[in-house]
């Protein structure tokens, strides 16, 4: 079963130390929209077979600068031991012209917070087969 919705969303900040690293804003998170529900079925059926640990729909916000934040679709507990965590952003396709500040945002947020694996989920049609195009975005990768 998928982790229930959390009403508090953490906002993390680049360089803060370990008191202040987590500053807490009640806020609910937003409906998902249909891809992000399918894709939520797609991840608990991972929690089953055990090959993640669990995920939270918009379970935190980050700060990539002033009045500028970045709140991924899904945060995903992989591991453990080592404790390993990917935020996923879930999208339709890339080709609408919005998408491109989100995919920005998405960049830099992998830039600044490399403890984190960044990941984009793109929905493949059905008359294409079906299933999620990733796109890793990790500055540790050559």
């Amino acid at each position: 079963m998928a982790n229930p919705p959390v009403n508090l969303v953490k906002v993390l900040r680049p360089k803060a130390t370990p008191v202040d690293a987590y500053v807490t804003k009640v806020t609910a998170p937003s409906a998902m929209s249909k891809t992000e529900r399918a894709y939520s079925q797609w991840l608990q059926l991972r929690v089953e077979k055990r090959e993640i640990v669990g995920f939270r729909f918009e379970a935190l916000r980050l700060e990539l600068a002033s009045r500028t934040t970045y709140t991924p679709d899904f945060m995903v507990t992989v591991m453990l031991d080592p404790l390993r965590i990917e935020l996923h952003e879930v999208k339709g396709s890339w080709k609408a012209p919005h998408q491109e500040d989100a995919r920005v945002k998405l960049k830099v947020a992998a830039t600044m917070f490399p403890e984190f694996v960044f990941l984009a989920a793109v929905l493949i049609p059905q008359k294409k087969g079906g299933g999620w195009e990733f796109e890793r975005f990790d500055r540790r990768l050559p």
